[in-house]
């Protein structure tokens, strides 16, 4: 199933199960959550990436592969920070 595009509050509620009027602060860190095991479960392995460049998509795999530099940099500060 595809998980359709929600505005700000429904993906807020969708993600914490909390209505955002009863939203509080560490609500904030199950959407951080949320977003952290998106963005790891976006992971490429060398033959998908070669053939997404090579059927014209380099953009979309550099910006995936921003996205996983940013979730390295976020487990590394995690575990030594």
């Amino acid at each position: 199933m595809i998980t359709p595009i929600l505005s700000q509050e429904a993906a807020f509620e969708f993600f914490t199960g909390t209505p955002v009027s009863e939203a509080s602060d560490s609500d904030s860190n199950k959407t951080e959550d949320a977003l952290l095991d998106c963005a790891r479960a976006v992971y490429l392995d060398d033959a998908t990436r070669a053939k997404l460049v090579s059927l014209g998509f380099s953009e979309l795999v550099s910006n995936i592969n921003s996205l996983e530099n940013a979730v390295s940099a976020n487990d590394w500060s995690l575990e030594n920070l």
